[in-house]
Order: C-alpha cells, then sequence, then structure tokens
C-alpha cells in the first residue's frame, strides 16, 4: 500500500474518497458486455452513436429497460458464486473501515473515478455494493470516461489515436465539489482525500502523496471465469429481459439497440442487423473474458485495511 504522510485529527474535518471500478472495485468485464443489451447511456456515448442514428427511446421503452438494469442485479446478488466474479474477494477490507466512519459522520464524500467508457457498470458496481452492504447511498457521484467535468483530464492527440485520459488533482477537486454541493470558492486540502486505483504504473495523481493525498493501490483483481460461468451469465440477462417483456418488444426490436454499428478498433465495426445478431455479438465478447488458472490473480493486499484505517483515523 501506499501512505501519504499521517494526517493531524483536525475539527469538523471530513474525508472525501475516490475509487477507480475495473479490476479494483470488482471485475466488470463480463457483466459489462450485458450493457450492449440495455444500457442507453452504451448506445448514446460518443464512440457508440459515432455510425449510428440518434436513438429515440420512449418513456416506456426506459422504464422497462430500469426493470431489467433490476431485475439482473437481483438475480446477481442471489447468486454468490456469480457475485464473486464480480465484486472484489476483498471488498471487506476497503468498505468495512469506511462504513464505520460513514456512521460516525466522519465522510462527506464517496465517489467513482473510473476511465470505462461504460457508464453501465459504474451504475452496476453502486447498486450491487450498497445493497451487499444494506447501506444506500454509500457513492455520491459516478464518473466515467465520458464525464464533461473530465476537461483536465483529456489528452490531446491529433492523430486521433484512443489515449487513456489523466486522472487530476484538478477534477477530483472539482468532482468532490459537485458530489457534495459545495458552491464555495475554496479547494478541498490534500490530506482530506483518499484515492484508491489499482493502475499500474500508478497515476500522475501520485505526485500529490508528497503533499498530503492518500494514495492506495490494492492488488489488480482478476477473477476466474469459466466458459459454464459466461453461459449462465448470459441466460440471466435474457431471462431478465424476458421477464420484463423486452425480447418481444416492437419498440426495442426496431430501436438501434437491435440495428447499429458497434465499434470494435481499429476503425472497425460490427454491424447488428436484430436481435439475434445483438445475442451473438454480446456472446462473442463474453467469450474473450473466459480465462485460466493462472489468469485469475491472487490478491495481496497486506495492510491495506490499516491504511485505509489510519486515514480516516484523522477526521473528527
Amino acid at each position: 500500500m501506499i501512505r501519504a504522510r499521517s494526517n493531524l485529527p483536525l475539527p469538523n474535518r471530513m474525508a472525501y474518497i475516490a475509487f477507480d471500478l475495473d479490476n479494483t472495485l470488482g471485475y466488470f468485464e463480463h457483466v459489462g458486455a450485458l450493457a450492449n443489451l440495455w444500457s442507453i447511456e452504451m448506445i448514446t456515448n460518443p464512440e457508440q452513436s459515432a455510425k449510428n442514428r440518434t436513438p429515440i427511446i420512449s418513456e416506456s421503452l426506459k422504464k422497462k429497460l430500469d426493470k431489467v438494469h433490476d431485475t439482473f442485479a437481483a438475480l446477481l446478488l442471489n447468486d454468490s458464486h456469480l457475485l464473486d466474479t464480480v465484486l472484489r474477494e476483498n471488498l471487506d477490507d476497503m468498505f468495512d473501515p469506511i462504513l464505520d466512519a460513514i456512521d460516525e459522520g466522519r465522510v462527506e464524500s464517496v465517489i467513482i473515478y473510473s476511465n470505462s467508457g461504460n457508464y453501465y457498470t459504474l451504475d452496476l458496481a453502486k447498486t450491487l455494493i450498497e445493497a451487499n452492504y444494506e447501506t444506500p447511498g454509500i457513492f455520491s457521484l459516478l464518473v466515467d470516461h465520458w464525464n464533461h467535468l473530465r476537461t483536465a483530464d483529456r489528452v490531446k492527440n491529433s492523430g486521433g489515436k484512443y489515449v487513456e485520459p489523466l486522472k487530476t488533482m484538478a477534477t477530483l477537486q472539482k468532482l468532490f465539489k459537485v458530489a457534495t454541493n459545495d458552491r464555495s470558492t475554496g479547494t478541498i486540502p490534500y490530506t482530506s482525500i483518499m484515492f484508491v486505483d489499482d493502475r499500474d504504473p500508478r497515476h500522475a495523481l501520485y505526485e500529490q502523496v508528497p503533499e498530503g493525498l492518500t494514495y492506495i493501490a490494492p492488488t489488480h483483481f482478476v477473477p476466474k471465469i469459466t466458459k459454464k460461468l459466461i453461459d449462465h451469465l448470459l441466460l440471466l440477462a435474457i431471462y431478465s429481459m424476458e421477464i420484463n417483456n423486452i425480447t418481444d418488444n416492437k419498440e426495442y426490436l426496431d430501436s438501434v439497440f437491435c440495428h447499429r454499428k458497434i465499434p470494435v478498433g481499429h476503425g472497425e465495426y460490427v454491424t447488428i442487423s436484430g436481435f439475434t445478431d445483438l445475442v451473438d455479438y454480446v456472446w462473442s465478447r463474453l467469450e474473450k473474458c473466459v480465462n485460466s488458472d493462472k489468469d485469475a490473480l491472487k490478491l495481496n493486499d497486506a495492510g491495506m485495511k490499516r491504511s485505509i484505517k489510519k486515514f480516516l483515523k484523522g477526521f473528527r
């Protein structure tokens, strides 16, 4: 673990905590593929919508798709084997001390600050974690790759090549101000912020550790994903759609969900012409998640819980 200099307890000082998503809070590659089936944010983000007509989704269909999200999340929460491949194995080490501090009124805001372009996975993580700990409202803001607040993070590249955005202190402080509806002109002290991200090499934010930022780098979380597991995952997804009357919904079947071009990298696209094509595409994405025993990484996070507790000790 990487620890900042110790925080001195100060009256009325509150903690601000930012989590990365992928491989930090959990593994979302396999469940993220399902966003292609039902996430409006997926079909409307700049990358996905570049070659497609503007989607027009009625309020009625939006509500049905929301119910699909809820149904699928509930099924995950009731399937411990599957849930263990989504949420981080030692998530309790992260959240037990944070939840204690929230109960004691020592935490101002917890956010997800991710470079993922798939907003659905952030929303799913929030749903699963808050339900898992029976604590609604843990996360006050979800920020993905496309979020308009991330102007300071953009890396200009005249060649048009995708470059992973930065994670910067300027943006992090802005996000916390938005998350807490703080309209004051002051900035949040570095010593009040904990940033948790598995990325190796570390983000440039690590340069703020000598100035008081607490930066924790947990082990990269990758679970064992089997062919049997992704079969089951897709069946649960289709079931969630069927019981909410999506698979025979004419508006859905005629929509951009089922008729579009999906970018697959290097300027190439997959053409989807109907629901069967869409399911086949999602299945192909899921197959790529299957890994071997050697790909599933063992966690080595000795001291992580202690580091989080040490950070939180500095607050009222």
